[in-house]
């Protein structure tokens, strides 16, 4: 049974920081090229520095976006996970109070013309289906690749999500294992 409330157990789950430390692409980019001189002119030196500053600054603001997985940055750092019950299947609630709701297709992994089966969120468009006892969720990245996770519950009544992220912009296909045991009860 997936509902219920989860808490992280970080000792026993892959830290989505060292994961995905340096994993975005970082081609050097430039805002603008320095204008191509013909001659010495006056003030050439001063233009030419002022470029390579004007580059130096949109590098910079590049290089801070290199750490951060956009949209999925919230379901990779949740220390806490409410899964409740819906009629039509869950919603996964995270530490940060984002909300996903989550609808198993009953046919399986088929995709049709019309796309009902697909539930859209801030993340992207999610396929999810059962395999045997694991949930299994495909979910097409907004900006690009894919994610799955399978979730299932382990003999020692712990909730299991397995992660795999292909983002065509990162060097390297992430692997996450995140592992939470049942919250204690707050009565």
């Amino acid at each position: 049974m997936l509902a219920g409330r989860w808490q992280l157990d970080a000792d026993a789950s892959t830290d989505p920081a060292t994961e995905l430390k340096g994993i975005r692409a970082s081609k050097i980019r430039t805002a603008n090229p320095p204008p191509q001189a013909s001659g010495k002119r006056p003030g050439q030196a001063t233009e030419q520095r002022y470029w390579q500053e004007a580059n130096a600054g949109e590098q910079w603001r590049h290089s801070k976006e290199l750490v951060h997985a956009g949209p999925l940055q919230r379901i990779l750092e949740s220390e806490n996970l409410e899964i409740i019950t819906r009629d039509d299947g869950y919603l996964f609630v995270y530490a940060d109070g984002f909300e996903r709701p989550v609808v198993p297709n009953a046919a399986g992994r088929v995709f049709t013309a019309s796309g009902e089966e697909l539930v859209k969120t801030d993340i992207g468009y999610t396929l999810a289906y059962w395999e045997d006892d694991t949930l299994v969720l495909e979910t097409r990245i907004e900006r690009g690749g894919e994610m799955f996770e399978r979730v299932a519950i382990d003999p020692d009544n712990r909730l299991g999500i397995h992660i795999t992220i292909d983002r065509r912009d990162w060097k390297w296909i992430a692997r996450l294992e995140r592992l939470f045991e049942p919250a204690p009860r707050s009565d």
